[in-house]
């Protein structure tokens, strides 16, 4: 896959992901990965007062696979430029 700003990921490749860009396919990834891990320590109120805010998780675990997917593309850019 490339990541292309003109052209959507279901554009070029097909299926049901009609705004889809490489960028939100590896924050999908890593969001499996991050949620098996994070919701088993999150649903003991690991928040430090022993409560759980679900908006927050859902947020965090969000922002934290976008970053992912951008250090992803990073490394996948400094290769390409090799």
């Amino acid at each position: 896959m490339k990541e292309d700003t003109n052209k959507t990921w279901v554009a070029v490749h097909g299926g049901y992901a009609k705004d889809m860009t490489l960028r939100d396919h590896f924050a999908g990834l890593a969001m499996q990965a991050l949620i098996p891990l994070w919701h088993k320590d999150y649903r003991k109120g690991d928040l430090g007062d022993g409560t759980e805010d679900w908006d927050y998780f859902y947020e965090s675990v969000s922002s934290e696979a976008y970053d992912m997917a951008d250090a992803m593309l990073a490394v996948k850019q400094s290769r390409e430029a090799k």
